[in-house]
């Protein structure tokens, strides 16, 4: 019998592991008696390992983490049910936060980056806003101490206050750029910049200033 290339065989189990015990529990627990922000904030802070995942697996784009909580979206929302947007609208939000996180810390701290970092940041807006979180992979591979634990933070933030708040997302796919379909899409703008905001500010604390030789910026 033929195998899969790439070791597919091997990475299926080991998103199953993952997905499992979150199917159980999440379609469930995190939209009962209207509390749905308990479990809201753990399936966003998954998108948030995608970098973690490329230094650990070299797996650019593909970490098992980032897919499981995508693909456990995306089978919720197929679903057809209400609780299944919410978790939709949760990962995705939580998607969007690492590279917004990088592009307000390379725009606010300037010193905390070297000119070819802050260069590279202003992508980072408008890959945030589409929800391409590999806008983050060169900063957290980079730095992973400090990048991943802000970015995680963040997203989980973002995914609490979209869950709580009951946003919807019937699209698997278009960040901002679908606001128009997001169910409570003031409130979802409202999780999305907080978590983005704190896992700037997180980052930027935990980064310590540059030399002005290291940051091109002048005494």
């Amino acid at each position: 019998m033929e195998r899969p290339c790439g070791g597919g065989q091997d990475r299926g189990p080991r998103l199953v592991a993952l997905q499992a015990p979150d199917e159980r529990r999440l379609p469930h627990a995190s939209v009962r008696g209207g509390r749905r922000h308990p479990h809201g904030h753990l399936v966003p802070a998954r998108p948030g390992w995608h970098g973690h995942e490329l230094v650990r697996h070299l797996d650019p784009g593909r970490g098992p983490f980032n897919k499981a909580a995508y693909v456990f979206g995306t089978a919720m929302l197929a679903d057809g049910s209400t609780s299944g947007q919410i978790i939709m609208a949760s990962v995705m939000v939580g998607g969007m936060v690492p590279p917004l996180a990088i592009a307000l810390s390379t725009t606010f701290f300037k010193n905390r980056w070297s000119a070819a970092d802050r260069k590279a940041g202003i992508v980072n807006y408008i890959m945030g806003l589409s929800f391409i979180t590999e806008g983050a992979i060169p900063y957290a591979a980079a730095d992973p101490g400090r990048v991943l634990p802000s970015c995680i933070v963040g997203s989980a933030i973002a995914g609490a206050i979209s869950a709580g708040f009951g946003c919807t997302s019937p699209a698997p796919h278009g960040g901002a750029w679908v606001i128009a379909v997001i169910g409570n899409p003031v409130m979802y703008l409202v999780a999305l910049a907080a978590g983005a905001v704190v896992a700037a500010l997180a980052l930027s604390f935990l980064k310590k200033p540059l030399a002005p030789e290291e940051s091109g910026l002048a005494k």
